[in-house]
Formats: structure tokens, C-alpha cells, sequence
């Protein structure tokens, strides 16, 4: 007991610090991750999938096929993006050294690993779990090849935009009064679409966010409201996705010939994968993914009955006798019906 009670002295004072002292220790939490993958990958080289974009799509560029640069599927995926990265980044510094692309790469996995942390905060977590979240991500995590091979610029960035736009698009709203849609919401969720587009271009996995971010507004209120949000930010990057995948997606067959019957399996053993790498111990991933389902369906249920369940609030006494004030000298009533002096 004499333990508990002097870690608990110890919690308090992080637990009760000021925001400036927060984001100075977000700070310094992200910038020892970057500074240590960089320090670690220094000895690197480009391989596999990296001269695909180096030479395979400089060829494309120097005979004009400016189409397929651009277009053409990589591994099943709409790139375009990473092949201008790679474009640019070989004329700015050259093949010397891979730092740029690490660099970037690198910058990328720091911004994610924020996000996750706004992400905890989002849902309603103290600060520090953000910070845990944040120690999780980048020094603890699982999938190293994400991090340390160049080519994964296009998932990182593309699972870091998306996951920026769902936060966006996700947010929580003011009040809003009447039927008309204040321009900050409208200009919000058009830049939500844009990062969305933007993820597109660079890997697939934005598919996946702006399918997280559609469930979750088709299950927030106002249902009429949070279905307009989604239209907004939604609509734009899958006509563009749809657009590829009719003119240049669908036209690649893998190497591999995976049967499409199979892809069920597939997509059902690469999610139970990720998960349990997550914590590293088969099978536990899976499990405490189907309790935290669970835990929020149960919080929206619960949410959604209390919005159903809670009564109308009276009308406040103060604003009734300033509306009776206004009857009297202008003859004319401003409250509700139910309410109104005659």
C-alpha cells in the first residue's frame, strides 16, 4: 500500500501538468524517435521495390509515357504520388545517399505517431496515454520495414493523411443554428477531401481510413448532418479512386495470380496479423480488438439512449420575462408557442 501510494505522488505531477509542458514532452518524445531511426538506418542502401521507381518509372518518363509514369499500378496499388517523390527527390540530391528519402520517410512515421496520440486523445483518454501511445508506436512497435526501407514513404504518408483527414472530418461540431452549414464546416471537410486525394495518390491504405471515417459519421449525430459532412469529405476521393481503377487499375494482373475467391482469407489473416503485432503475443491482439469494439458499442448505445431519453429542457425564466418585456413594448411575441405571453 505504501507503494501505490508513493507512485500515485509521483503521477500526480505529470498528470497535472500545464500545456506547454505537455507539448514540450510530445516534442521531445517524437524528436528521440526520429533522431534514433535515423542514427540506426545511416548504413542503408535502396533495394527491391526501391529501383522499381528509380529507374522502372524514369524509363516510363524519358520515352513520354507520361500516363503510365503516373498511373500505372505498382504492386496492385495507385502510386503516382511516390513515383513524383522519387522523381524529385533523384534530380534535387541524387542516388549519394538515401538520407533524403529516409528523411521523409522518417518525418512521415513521426507525424503518425502523433496523430495516434490525438487519436487516444480523441476518444477521451488523459494526455499521458498519448504519450504512451506515442513510446508504443515508435519504440516498441512491430513492422520495422515500415520504417527503415524508402519505398514505404507511400503507405506511411498514406495512412498519416488519412488518418489527419479523419480527424478532420471526424471532429466535434459547434451547434449549429437554423438548416444553413457554416463555411468553416464546408472549408473544413473540403480540405479533408483533399488530404484524402492526397493519401490516394501515395498508397492504398487511405482506402482504409476514409472507410473509418464513414462508419464513424454514419453512426454520429445529428444523423442528417454527419451524413452531409461525409458526402463532403467522401465523395471527391472515391470518384478519383473509382476514375483509376476503371481507367488504369483494373487493367494489372498480378504476377502471382491470387484467385479472387481467396482474397477473403487474405484480408482476414493480414487484420488478425496486424493486430496481434501490435502487442506481440499471438491471438491477444485479436481478443483486445473485440473488447474495445465491444466497449464502444456499448458507449454509443448508451449515448444514443441518453439522446433519446433526456428530457426537453425548460425554457430559462430569465429569457421568458425579457420576451414578456418585449411583448409588452412591441406588441409582437418572440417566444415559442408554448410559451408566449398573450
Amino acid at each position: 500500500m505504501h507503494r501505490v501510494k508513493r507512485l500515485a505522488r509521483l503521477y500526480r505531477p505529470i498528470a497535472e501538468l500545464r500545456p506547454w509542458p505537455r507539448r514540450l514532452v510530445e516534442f521531445v518524445v517524437l524528436a528521440t524517435i526520429g533522431a534514433l531511426v535515423l542514427v540506426e538506418t545511416r548504413m542503408l542502401w535502396f533495394f527491391s521495390d526501391d529501383w522499381a521507381f528509380i529507374i522502372g518509372r524514369r524509363q516510363l518518363r524519358l520515352h513520354h509515357r507520361i500516363g503510365d509514369f503516373l498511373w500505372a499500378p505498382h504492386n496492385e496499388h495507385l502510386m503516382a504520388g511516390l513515383a513524383v517523390v522519387y522523381a524529385a527527390l533523384t534530380a534535387l540530391f541524387g542516388l549519394s545517399s538515401p538520407f533524403p528519402f529516409m528523411l521523409l520517410l522518417t518525418v512521415g512515421n513521426v507525424a503518425l505517431t502523433w496523430l495516434v496520440s490525438v487519436l487516444v486523445r480523441r476518444a477521451g483518454a488523459r494526455w499521458e496515454w498519448g504519450i504512451v501511445a506515442m513510446v508504443w508506436l515508435g519504440f516498441l512497435g512491430a513492422g520495422n520495414e515500415d520504417i527503415i526501407w524508402q519505398v514505404q514513404i507511400g503507405y506511411v504518408w498514406s495512412l498519416a493523411l488519412g488518418l489527419g483527414a479523419t480527424l478532420i472530418a471526424t471532429r466535434p461540431l459547434a451547434p449549429c443554428e437554423g438548416v444553413r452549414v457554416p463555411w468553416g464546416e464546408i472549408g473544413r471537410d473540403g480540405g479533408a477531401a483533399a488530404l484524402f486525394v492526397l493519401g490516394l495518390l501515395l498508397g492504398p491504405i487511405t482506402l482504409v481510413t476514409m472507410l473509418g471515417c464513414g462508419l464513424v459519421l454514419a453512426v454520429d449525430g445529428p444523423i442528417q448532418r454527419s451524413w452531409r459532412r461525409g458526402l463532403r469529405a467522401l465523395t471527391l476521393p472515391a470518384v478519383f479512386f473509382a476514375w483509376w481503377y476503371g481507367t488504369y487499375g483494373r487493367r494489372f494482373t498480378p504476377p502471382w495470380g491470387h484467385p479472387a475467391r481467396k482474397m477473403p482469407a487474405y484480408f482476414l489473416r493480414g487484420t488478425t496479423n496486424s493486430l496481434d503485432k501490435l502487442v506481440q503475443v499471438r491471438g491477444l491482439g485479436v481478443l483486445l480488438a473485440a473488447a474495445a469494439v465491444a466497449l464502444l458499442g456499448a458507449q454509443w448505445r448508451n449515448r444514443r439512449v441518453r439522446n433519446t431519453t433526456q428530457p426537453t429542457a425548460a425554457p430559462n425564466s430569465a429569457d421568458t420575462a425579457a420576451a414578456a418585456g418585449s411583448v409588452h413594448r412591441n406588441g409582437q411575441s418572440n417566444l415559442p408557442h408554448s410559451t408566449a405571453v398573450v
